[in-house]
């Protein structure tokens, strides 16, 4: 396996086990397995997103930008939070 190969396998497994943590629960262990995958291949979007789910599931909505998360919070991104 070509060092390419390798990171593309290492960043896919690391999103499954991130994803599998997170339903979970675990939210730290799936921030770290998804920090993996961003590592692994910062720019993919698939591996960012992971990371943003896991902020989200963890109640922290601050750290991304609406456009982002309006779909996770189901309305539209020009919508203001509820208060």
């Amino acid at each position: 396996m070509d060092a390419r190969e390798h990171f593309h396998q290492t960043r896919l497994h690391a999103l499954e086990a991130s994803r599998g943590h997170r339903r979970a629960g675990r939210m730290c262990e799936a921030l770290v397995y998804a920090m993996t995958a961003v590592e692994a291949e910062p720019l993919r979007e698939s591996a960012h997103r992971e990371v943003t789910a896991v902020h989200l599931g963890e109640g922290n909505v601050a750290p991304s930008p609406r456009r982002l998360l309006a779909p996770c919070l189901g309305r539209p991104a020009d919508a203001s939070p509820p208060r």
